[in-house]
């Protein structure tokens, strides 16, 4: 860990484990107080719902706290609010209000994780790179926070579980600490930043090569959202295992597709051909409609692994680009704040959707209806391809 990267990815990893880790440990809290696995997996609808609204309401702010002071420090203070929310949960305050403050955490923490990216690289191709390897560790720690969360639900008393989370928090925020800290470039105020907020987005909109990437990795979050929750629900319905730790494995084999994804997309797209993405997204909508008609856990698991894959291959250089082409635009941290608004909307509408659907259609009709919606995300991004690619086309 000599490098201020290198620091970076290890406070990140740390930080994204507890993130992940919570939730199915938040799923066993619920079953060892007598919820129904049905029943909790609706519940957890709700409490996701409360960890995304807190990304909405924050968004017009936090992006100016990253721009008036060091990220390194912006870090520190998300991991602060995320372990106060943890103390929270131990002292026995309602769920919905302690993941929300995790939520806050999260919404302080993520414009500082990537905007930081900008200042410790020098060239658009190391920026590309540090951005997948960032995401790598991410994914990886989504990958062992969700393996571990459901084990730990199960195998460890809820308030051990906990103590632990507050401790990776703790620990995260080390790290973070030790990185070098470049002073913020803005002295905006905070009742400004409200109404420049959403001038600011009208900024990143206008622009062809943001608007493209924002609405895809939105469109990707939102899938990716409803996806761990209808899992939940497809693997009590279908295969009847209803075992926090044998969920939360199946569902990590989603990461481990996406690390794998981060990790390629470097390499099979370029900067400047990231529009490219586009076309994986249409063969991401086909194996998730192929997914629901997996007869066991022989086909889901490479199913899951694909998804993974493809999403990797998606999202990566579009998170690139944008914070590329943002930053002279708008400032790194405030496009990471937009960036977060944007996809967290499309993250509670994913989960609104979802909810309202599998009340209504069986759960493989909601997530091939799912599906349909990201296909038409993805269409519309291919129809816009010679707008960003300077008529050039794939």
């Amino acid at each position: 860990m000599k490098t201020p990267l290198q620091r970076l990815y290890l406070a990140q990893f740390l930080s994204a484990f507890v993130d992940n880790a919570i939730f199915f440990i938040l799923l066993g809290l619920l079953k060892h107080h007598g919820v129904a696995a049905i029943d909790a997996t609706s519940r957890m609808d709700l409490y996701q719902a409360m960890f995304l609204l807190s990304f909405i309401l924050f968004a017009p702010v936090v992006g100016a706290f990253a721009e008036r002071n060091p990220k390194s420090f912006v870090l520190l203070v998300g991991n602060a609010i995320k372990a106060v929310g943890v103390i929270m949960f131990a002292v026995g305050m309602p769920a919905g209000l302690c993941y929300f403050i995790v939520g806050f955490g999260a919404v302080v923490y993520s414009p500082a994780k990537y905007g930081i990216l900008t200042e410790l690289t020098r060239t658009p191709e190391q920026l590309l790179e540090a951005n997948g390897r960032l995401e790598g560790y991410t994914i990886m720690a989504i990958l062992f926070g969700s393996a571990l969360g459901g084990q730990m639900a199960e195998a460890l008393p809820d308030l051990v579980n906990l103590m632990i989370c507050f401790g990776m928090y703790v620990f995260s925020m080390i790290w973070a600490n030790s990185i070098p800290r470049v002073q913020g470039t803005s002295n905006q105020s905070y009742v400004s930043a409200i109404t420049a907020f959403f001038s600011d987005i009208m900024i990143i909109w206008r622009n062809p090569k943001t608007r493209f990437s924002l609405i895809g990795t939105a469109g990707f979050w939102m899938i990716s959202a409803v996806l761990r929750l209808s899992m939940l629900v497809w693997l009590v319905e279908h295969l009847q295992i209803e075992s926090p730790a044998m969920q939360s494995a199946i569902v990590a084999c989603t990461a481990v597709g996406i690390v794998i994804g981060a990790l390629l997309a470097p390499k099979l797209i370029s900067m400047e051909k990231f529009y490219r993405a586009a076309s994986v997204g249409v063969v991401l909508s086909i194996v998730l409609v192929v997914l629901v008609f997996s007869p066991g856990l022989w086909m889901l698991i490479p199913m899951l692994l694909l998804v993974g894959a493809f999403g990797g291959l998606f999202v990566v250089p579009m998170n690139a680009v944008l914070q590329h082409e943002g930053k002279p635009l708008i400032g790194s941290g405030k496009v990471i704040a937009i960036q977060n608004f944007a996809e967290n909307i499309f993250m509670i509408a994913g989960i609104g959707i979802f909810t309202v659907m599998k009340h209504s259609f069986p759960i493989n009709t909601t997530i091939m209806l799912m599906a349909m919606i990201l296909l038409g995300i993805v269409i519309y991004l291919i129809s816009q391809i010679r707008t960003v690619s300077g008529g050039r086309g794939i």
